[in-house]
């Protein structure tokens, strides 16, 4: 989503790297750093954006994409005892460690995302990134803490087993209806407006008139 957002901004790979520098027009962008992550910045609670800042933003993000498959084969390993340890106290205990790296890796990479979006907000407008992260993030979201729920729901004797299924399999039924009710009227008009064809016919006018201009200055030069 990060590398979205800096190709819609024309920030090449070598300019996020520091081959390249990047445009005076974005140099000098206030940076709002949301907590928690503001709290271990000390004093510069808004830095201003610079090529430091910019692959610093890169690192914050990136680092899920490398620590999200490490911590998740450890758990398959370890938790669900592929590699029995014979000791459930230590495979708690690692078990709250996976859990607790994790969500410091989200957290840092959400607000990486979020301070970057809150500096180009107004040139990112037209291409509607937030309404495509919320399509993307807002499913899991939704299907994780709704199963949290019923799960709940079941302890609690809100929901309870049938004549002829389980508490687990209405458990399931219901996550089941929900997705099925929140993808027909939440998230499929939703997707309709985030990723609208009216953006490829936007780049194909841009495309026609970047042409006409060409063609225009050839003919000035002959």
């Amino acid at each position: 989503f990060l590398m979205l957002m800096y190709s819609l901004l024309g920030l090449t790979k070598d300019m996020i790297q520091g081959k390249k520098p990047i445009p005076d027009e974005m140099k000098g962008r206030e940076l709002h750093v949301p907590f928690p992550l503001s709290s271990f910045m000390g004093k510069d609670k808004h830095p201003k954006l610079d090529q430091k800042w910019l692959q610093k933003l890169r690192i914050w993000t990136i680092q899920f994409v490398f620590l999200r498959p490490l911590l998740s084969t450890v758990d398959i390993l370890f938790v669900d005892h592929v590699i029995p340890l014979h000791n459930e106290h230590v495979t708690s205990i690692i078990k709250l460690i996976v859990t607790i790296s994790l969500n410091i890796s989200v957290t840092t990479a959400f607000c990486a995302l979020i301070t970057f979006y809150h500096a180009f907000e107004h040139e990112l407008a037209p291409h509607r990134p937030l309404a495509k992260f919320i399509c993307i993030k807002g499913v899991l979201f939704f299907t994780t803490w709704q199963g949290v729920i019923l799960k709940l729901l079941g302890h609690f004797g809100v929901l309870h087993e049938g004549y002829r299924f389980s508490l687990d399999e209405i458990e399931l039924a219901w996550q089941d209806l929900l997705v099925c009710i929140e993808m027909a009227f939440i998230f499929s008009p939703l997707c309709v407006y985030a990723f609208s064809n009216a953006d490829e016919k936007v780049k194909e006018i841009e495309l026609k008139e970047q042409k006409v201009a060409e063609k225009e200055e050839t003919k000035k030069t002959k």
